[in-house]
């Protein structure tokens, strides 16, 4: 009975933490919103050929990082769908696929996290760069 009793402790924590992670991915996803619309500001305004074909190759790249977002977030759900089984009894014990999915969840999201904020370097050293022309 101890075990079950811990593996729910266990389960509610991970919950908890993956919880945090799908607040962050939400996070990312209105975030992403706000970089569409910046990058479409910056394509309009921008005279250079050169510099709106760039743009348009940041904006792929943010396609992208929206779709490594997406699939995340089915992973996400998936997770929080198993652990609150757990927490609930539907499960009796901790799933050995589950704690192997939270270790990849945890990569991921650190991964995740490191892409957006290389993203946003990048794309705001380059809005930087067109304001200071006074694009």
């Amino acid at each position: 009975m101890e075990t079950i009793d811990q593996d729910t402790d266990a389960a509610m924590e991970d919950y908890t933490i993956v919880n945090q992670w799908a607040a962050d991915n939400t996070f990312f996803r209105i975030e992403t919103v706000f970089l569409h619309h910046l990058l479409d500001d910056l394509i309009a305004r921008c005279p250079e050929t050169d510099k709106v074909k760039k743009f348009r190759q940041v904006k792929i790249d943010l396609y992208q990082l929206e779709a490594h977002e997406q699939h995340i977030n089915g992973i996400l759900k998936q997770q929080m769908k198993n652990l609150a089984e757990i927490v609930k009894g539907t499960f009796t014990l901790i799933d050995i696929d589950i704690v192997a999915k939270h270790k990849q969840l945890e990569k991921l999201m650190a991964g995740l996290t490191l892409e957006y904020r290389a993203f946003k370097q990048i794309l705001f050293a380059l809005s930087k760069e067109e304001m200071k022309k006074g694009v």
